[in-house]
């Protein structure tokens, strides 16, 4: 699962969007643009229920690689709520 920035459109608007993708094939499985300006900004709660969504339709993953940026990654040793929901559905977090 990654994340991108501020991506200038063609109109010169920009966005950020939150994907899922297939790791061996490199297909896109699951996308979703927040109506927010930065990705980091979209609570976790929100994030869980568009993985809600994926999972429903492609099922839950073995394992998740994630990048390390909010809601993924932590100021400290412990993993975010996010990353402990996962975990309990048996899924691997990297």
């Amino acid at each position: 699962m990654s994340a991108a920035e501020q991506v200038p459109l063609q109109t010169g608007k920009r966005v950020s969007w939150s994907r899922i993708a297939e790791e061996w094939s490199g297909g896109v499985l699951w996308t979703a643009v927040p109506p927010r300006d930065h990705g980091s900004d979209v609570p976790p709660r929100e994030v869980q229920a568009q993985l809600r969504q994926a999972f429903t339709r492609w099922g839950r993953p073995e394992r998740l690689r994630v990048d390390n940026g909010a809601p993924w990654g932590s100021a400290g040793d412990l993993p975010t709520d996010l990353a402990l929901w996962l975990i309990g559905l048996e899924a691997a977090v990297d």
